[in-house]
């Protein structure tokens, strides 16, 4: 899945910065345009770290458990916007509308194999690194440095769950992907305790907060 997201980002990024009105030639235009909204909408909730990597900040504080009940939401979210996909008239839509149906199917497909085939949440512990995340926060130019940590700080306490519940995921790790999420972990555990708790230190939150 991990990889399957960063392949998107640059699709979803172009996508989010679209106005309604770029794509006008197809009849069914307000039918995909409806679709596309709708779809992107639900994707942020649904994948609010893809979100906050691409600098959507209000979805920022979201955070969310890799255990099977998210795993059922992520199938869910998949199923409904793929059946909703093949509603839709493809030989209707322009070309550049044409290249976006299938960039989303196959971005929908390709989730539901990793989800129900691949299952790499069950041999891959690199796949779950909260680092990403963090620095995505962190380096976010739209909010104030206060707004940063505060949610930081709201998505730290939920570490531990999100760990808890990726070791009940892992059942056959690979010899390479432990070593590496070892590996990347150590250099989390570094980063933390350096650049993120001096950043709290100096900043303007009060004792509680920090």
């Amino acid at each position: 899945m991990r990889t399957i997201l960063i392949s998107m980002f640059l699709f979803f990024g172009s996508l989010t910065g679209c106005s309604s009105t770029s794509h006008t030639v197809a009849p069914i235009a307000s039918e995909w345009d409806l679709y596309k909204k709708e779809f992107l909408a639900e994707l942020w909730k649904t994948f609010p770290s893809m979100a906050t990597g691409l600098g959507l900040s209000e979805y920022s504080e979201g955070f969310k458990i890799p255990n099977n009940l998210y795993r059922q939401e992520r199938v869910a979210f998949f199923t409904k916007y793929g059946a909703r996909l093949e509603q839709i008239s493809k030989p209707s839509l322009s070309t550049l509308d044409s290249m976006d149906y299938e960039l989303i199917h196959n971005f929908i497909n390709a989730s539901l194999w990793e989800d129900n085939v691949f299952k790499s949440f069950e041999w891959d512990p690199s796949q779950y690194n909260v680092g990403p995340g963090i620095a995505a926060i962190l380096e976010n130019g739209k909010t104030t440095e206060e707004q940063k940590l505060r949610s930081l700080s709201k998505r730290l306490a939920l570490v531990p769950e999100y760990y808890d519940a990726a070791f009940k995921n892992i059942s056959a790790p690979t010899k390479e992907h432990m070593e590496f999420a070892i590996e990347q972990n150590l250099g989390l555990v570094t980063y933390l305790d350096g650049e993120v708790q001096a950043r709290f230190s100096k900043s303007k939150l009060n004792a509680e907060d920090k």
